[in-house]
């Protein structure tokens, strides 16, 4: 449960919230991308946090990672009443967040768990995010406190 409050914190602010990845030094990026997809798809289904639920209700997240060559890989997740009812690849018309990470910052961070590196690029600037609106932006901040309230029991 830990986990997951972690990612989907991370993930729906970029949310954040199953420390689902983690990328093994010496398994690479595709692996890590393997790993991820996989993860991603065992999200379908499942509710959000009760302590998120009051922030990502009804909301969708799409997740960019910018590749050396410039190419990107889009992946996103749509939340509706509280359970995540699509999660996978591709790009979605209007996300309410959108993440971008570059494949040199998850190469940076390999043997980390994903969400608390996603969460240190957030902090750091080294991970781009935008809220569509300034509600969002507004509880993108508190899901963030939240999250560092939270890390604070563990």
């Amino acid at each position: 449960m830990k986990n997951k409050v972690i990612i989907f914190g991370l993930m729906f602010c970029l949310i954040f919230s199953f420390a689902f990845a983690v990328v093994d030094d010496n398994s690479g990026f595709e692996s890590f991308t393997d790993e991820f997809e996989s993860e991603l798809a065992t999200f379908e289904g499942k509710e959000v946090p009760n302590m998120l639920q009051p922030f990502i209700s009804d909301e969708t997240l799409q997740i960019q990672i910018v590749l050396a060559d410039g190419d990107s890989l889009v992946y996103h997740i749509i939340v509706e009443s509280g359970i995540i009812t699509t999660a996978g690849s591709g790009a979605i018309e209007e996300p309410g967040y959108t993440i971008q990470v570059s494949q040199s910052f998850i190469e940076e961070n390999a043997g980390e768990a994903f969400g608390k590196s996603l969460r240190d690029g957030l902090t750091t600037g080294e991970v781009d995010y935008e809220a569509d609106g300034f509600w969002r932006k507004m509880k993108l901040s508190m899901m963030l406190a939240a999250v560092d309230i939270a890390a604070l029991f563990q």
